[in-house]
């Protein structure tokens, strides 16, 4: 089982002419994971998106002196709107919730649509996108569709369910359909959990997908054709 940080080597072994030089961290949490991508990444401007507000002021003291990191308060998902989220201090399980959840434990948040952002900031290109958001990934993917579609994210990072009795995040098979209809493929799946209670099944993992871009990008010119794919892969853009 590859740890993150193995499947990212891997990653940047086997895609030597990729830049990454922009990495959006959604789901940023208290800044956990853009700690590790200003050394993992050494060039990259980081956008760490953290709609909650405990958190957030964490995430932004956390990166204050990370100059690469720059730190959001909004969330993403699929349409820009005022969202519901359970928010219990700087948990990692804070997510998105039904806007007629009641309870001292919920906050309102600012939720944004990924294309949208990227518009309003000039933003052409994400090398690495990284979504962790408690079984919201498909919307925050829905929200970067003309992105994706126009294969400008290279690689796309979400934490999927790895078996049908976990309800809390999203299918594999749904995340992995969306993105293949997109010309994306499975790099790899990183950070496999087991179910809880001893059960003996794998519950949850983060799984990484490539552009066809990146592929075609990263293709030797002088090696010889696979049998699979006889014809040079199209120049996308």
């Amino acid at each position: 089982m590859f740890s993150m940080r193995e499947a990212h080597a891997e990653m940047k072994r086997r895609f030597p002419n990729i830049s990454f030089d922009i990495v959006f961290d959604v789901g940023a949490n208290t800044g956990q994971s853009a700690k590790e991508f200003v050394v993992t990444f050494p060039k990259a401007a980081v956008h760490s998106f953290e709609p909650i507000r405990a958190t957030f002021d964490k995430l932004a003291e956390a990166t204050a002196n990370l100059d690469r990191v720059v730190s959001h308060y909004c969330g993403l998902t699929d349409i820009r709107r005022e969202g519901k989220m359970l928010s219990v201090g700087t948990s990692v399980s804070n997510m998105v919730v039904d806007d007629k959840t009641d309870g001292e434990s919920t906050e309102l948040v600012q939720l944004l649509r990924g294309d949208e952002f990227c518009q309003e900031n000039s933003v052409d290109r994400i090398n690495y996108l990284k979504i962790d958001t408690e079984g919201h990934d498909l919307a925050v993917l829905h929200g970067f569709d003309t992105m994706l579609r126009k294969l400008r994210v290279d690689f796309v990072e979400a934490e999927v369910s790895l078996n049908h009795r976990n309800p809390k995040h999203v299918p594999l098979e749904q995340v992995k359909s969306y993105l293949e209809e997109r010309n994306y493929h499975i790099f790899c799946i990183a950070e496999q959990a087991f179910e809880r209670a001893d059960r003996n099944h794998l519950r949850r993992g983060n799984v990484i997908f490539v552009s066809e871009f990146a592929v075609h990008t990263n293709v030797d010119s002088s090696a010889k054709p696979h049998p699979w794919y006889p014809e040079a892969a199209p120049v996308l853009g």
